[in-house]
């Protein structure tokens, strides 16, 4: 037997629901609520109810759904009484109660509409505020906070399922001189020519983040020393290129850090690969250098004959 949906299950029903079906489910329990006045003569009322097909449509549908319901019930509630002979009051008293039942119900629906959109706009309003806290605003990639809980629950999915993981930390070699000499407003496109080149040279699976100023960090996730020097050439290329299109002469500094099998944190691989990029720089700028994390206090270099040939060629 399938579960009997709960009340959560059956507002994520309706949210899916487009506004031609929710107009029908109103519409049909408006008139199961008519045949039931109907049947019961007048004996029983059944107007409060109505609020249920009002409520559906307001909310789920949009204000004219729910006005339309509402017009709809106090219709259908006269008719169903007067012709189960229930109308006792004379022609205006019976319009009369009726127009107040119309205007209960279209009360309803528009303050059930109107919170609804409020609800909706406060969502939106916080989706962005969230988006906003997690991504850098220039360049629209992760912050480092972000990377750091992106980070973290891939070092966690990495140890489970015993696969490789790698962390680059790179820099653009000079970027103060680019700003002075070229203003920060061209700083700034190169920043977001950067992280966009980046985002597209990686995979879907792979993190981008803006550390702060000039300083970028990844994660390969699935990428061994091997791969990920592979995958650093081709980024490196792909800067590279767009350097030269946009006329711009920065190079760029990486290092990278390998996790197989140790446990250790993501600030911890970090904090290696930056000091992997600043050996880098201290030894020419423009290259790269990759190790594998073993212990958290013994590390050895990757250099296998095809990661140092292309580490060479990087140079």
């Amino acid at each position: 037997m399938q579960p009997v949906p709960g009340k959560a299950g059956v507002i994520r029903f309706l949210e899916r629901r487009s506004p031609r079906d929710i107009g029908a489910l109103a519409f049909a329990l408006i008139v199961l609520l008519a045949a039931a006045d109907y049947e019961t003569g007048g004996q029983m009322s059944f107007s409060v109810f109505y609020l249920f097909p009002v409520s559906i449509a307001a909310w789920f549908g949009g204000r004219w759904l729910g006005v339309a319901a509402a017009v709809a019930s106090a219709i259908a509630w006269h008719v169903a009484k007067l012709l189960a002979g229930g109308m006792l009051e004379s022609l205006p008293l019976a319009l009369a109660n009726t127009g107040a039942r119309l205007a209960f119900l279209l009360s309803v629906a528009l303050v059930l509409s109107a919170l609804r959109q409020t609800v909706l706009a406060l969502n939106d309003a916080l989706e962005r505020e969230q988006a906003l806290s997690r991504n850098d605003p220039l360049t629209c990639v992760l912050n480092a906070r972000a990377f750091a809980e992106r980070g973290q629950q891939e070092l966690r999915r990495s140890a489970r399922y015993s696969r490789p993981l790698t962390v680059v930390y790179m820099d653009v070699d000079d970027f103060k001189s680019v700003n002075d000499r070229l203003g920060h407003l061209e700083g700034d496109r190169l920043l977001k020519v950067i992280a966009h080149d980046l985002c597209s040279s990686l995979r879907t699976s792979d993190i981008v983040a803006r550390l702060g100023g000039d300083e970028f960090a990844l994660l390969l996730p699935e990428t061994d020393a091997s791969a990920a020097t592979a995958t650093l050439v081709k980024v490196r290329a792909g800067l590279a290129a767009a350097m030269v299109r946009e006329g711009w002469d920065a190079t760029f500094s990486m290092g990278a850090v390998t996790r197989e099998s140790a446990v250790v944190g993501i600030d911890r691989l970090l904090e290696r690969a930056d000091a992997l990029m600043y050996q880098v720089k201290r030894s020419g700028k423009n290259g790269m250098k990759v190790e594998l994390f073993e212990t958290p206090d013994l590390w050895r270099r990757h250099a296998t004959p095809e990661t140092s040939r292309a580490v060479r060629e990087a140079k």
